[in-house]
């Protein structure tokens, strides 16, 4: 596609429009989410980031911070905890420093990304299009005061899809490497990215006009082994710790936990989640609060890795309890055993954390009350 908009000009208005994002990203954070109380998987995300600069490893902070339960846990993909940990171990391991470097650093990043896939497919005004709405998207931004994962898979995600245009337009193994490079850090941002796989890096290789077929197969195994090779070291790291196989993270647990019953399946809820779901299957078990929050039951639960399963309507699917957190998956384990917090929380249906350890301001290195 011919345009009259020159390369320094595209770039001109890019960075201003990357460079206003900040800003209003920013004074998002500042106004409306400094301060707030993080659970859920922000606290995963955030204790784990700053265990990991303080040298404890990859556990599960909820039962760190309880009782220094040191337990191996990969509930996500590891990306974000070592962006977290890189700017906790230098310093800053605030939520809201946490939020505003997550700003700068990846959704600043992924407004870029955005504006150059959409140059590669359709020319640099779609690119400062695409660029201009990613930036002021709510759904976008929205993220960035949130410390997850989510703002981070967006940028390896339009990362993917440049490099994948780019190999589309102008074929070359260097290409096809750059896309099994972008494939794997996308899947360590969230893991069911590595679908694009088979969805987008596969069928796009195989159709490039500009080759024969053997080439073709060359690139797809080049980007196949570029993109083996950089997930290898986590997921060798994950075999070694656990007593049966996990992979890349194992989020998918709570997930179908959370998704699979009636109330899922028809109704308001449909196609949504809904914490009734694991209410009932525990119920079901006979487990209630006090079983579940007494810390005798819940530890031999863990070391007997499980105690009950249950077909569900999703096949070979399986579910286990392990002190009362579901784990799925055909031939899955209980890897990182969900705290007594979560287990009140499941039957209750109310959050409860553990008491938060001392904080620190994002503008200091000194605690704060």
């Amino acid at each position: 596609m011919t345009s009259s908009i020159t390369a320094r000009r595209f770039w001109t208005v890019l960075l201003a429009i990357a460079g206003l994002s900040l800003i209003w990203r920013i004074v998002f954070i500042l106004v409306w989410r400094d301060g707030i109380f993080i659970w859920g998987d922000a606290y995963f995300y955030h204790e784990s980031g700053r265990q990991l600069a303080e040298g404890v490893g990859w556990v599960n902070p909820l039962e760190y911070n309880i009782d220094g339960t040191k337990t191996p846990a990969a509930d996500h993909p590891p990306l974000y905890i070592l962006f977290l940990g890189f700017w906790s171990w230098i310093g800053l391991p605030g939520p809201t420093a946490h939020m505003i470097l997550t700003a700068i650093f990846i959704s600043t990043p992924m407004v870029i990304m955005t504006a150059l896939a959409a140059r590669e497919f359709g020319g640099p005004r779609l690119g400062l299009i695409a660029g201009g709405l990613s930036a002021v998207y709510p759904n976008i931004w929205s993220w960035d005061g949130t410390v997850l994962s989510e703002i981070l898979a967006m940028l390896f995600l339009s990362t993917t899809v440049y490099v994948v245009y780019r190999f589309w337009n102008r074929p070359s193994f260097s290409g096809a490497a750059l896309m099994g490079l972008a494939l794997s850090l996308a899947t360590f941002s969230r893991a069911e990215l590595l679908l694009m796989s088979v969805l987008v890096i596969t069928p796009m290789t195989l159709l490039v006009k500009q080759w024969g077929w053997r080439t073709r197969l060359s690139a797809l195994v080049i980007a196949g082994m570029t993109s083996a090779a950089v997930l290898a070291p986590w997921v060798a790291f994950n075999l070694s710790r656990f007593e049966n196989p996990v992979y890349l993270s194992e989020g998918y647990q709570v997930t179908l936990a959370t998704s699979t019953c009636d109330a899922t399946y028809y109704g308001e809820f449909t196609g949504y989640w809904s914490i009734t779901c694991p209410q009932e299957f525990l119920a079901e078990e006979g487990l209630t609060p006090d079983t579940l929050t007494s810390r005798s039951v819940l530890r031999s639960s863990w070391r007997s890795r499980s105690s009950t399963s249950r077909r569900t309507s999703l096949g070979c699917r399986r579910l286990s309890w392990c002190g009362g957190c579901a784990s799925s998956g055909c031939g899955s384990r209980c890897s990182s055993p969900t705290s007594t917090h979560i287990s009140r929380a499941v039957t209750s249906g109310s959050p409860e954390l553990p008491r938060p350890r001392p904080t620190y301001s994002w503008r200091w290195r000194r605690r704060v009350s």
